[in-house]
């Protein structure tokens, strides 16, 4: 039982370390690619060849995860959409069409 709970503190603790370098010193768009970069890793599931994630949350609740306004969460997934970096299929289910240049600009490399 020890263990057990050892490990599931560690991994809350992993969690929040993520969750911290997510909003860190960040740009709004790497703040929103990193989100969905990290959400692609943990739920995505396949769409030919592509992945899809399906948004648990809108907008707002997003804005607040990343510390910022609904509005520029917004922006970003445009942003995104014209990079062809990740498609729209409804507002909430997201097609990544290009994960490679989604992580670079979750690695906060802006030329992705």
């Amino acid at each position: 039982m020890q263990n057990f709970l050892m490990d599931a503190a560690l991994q809350e603790i992993r969690r929040l370390q993520d969750h911290f370098l997510l909003i860190g010193r960040r740009l709004a768009l790497e703040r929103t690619a990193a989100f969905v970069a990290l959400l692609l890793d943990r739920i995505a599931e396949p769409l030919g060849r592509y992945r899809v994630v399906r948004l648990a949350m809108n907008r707002t609740d997003i804005a607040d995860y990343l510390g910022l306004t609904p509005e520029t969460v917004s922006r970003s997934f445009t942003e995104l959409r014209g990079r062809r970096i990740l498609a729209l299929d409804d507002a909430n289910t997201v097609v990544v069409l290009d994960p490679a240049r989604l992580r670079i600009l979750a690695a906060g490399a802006m030329e992705a």
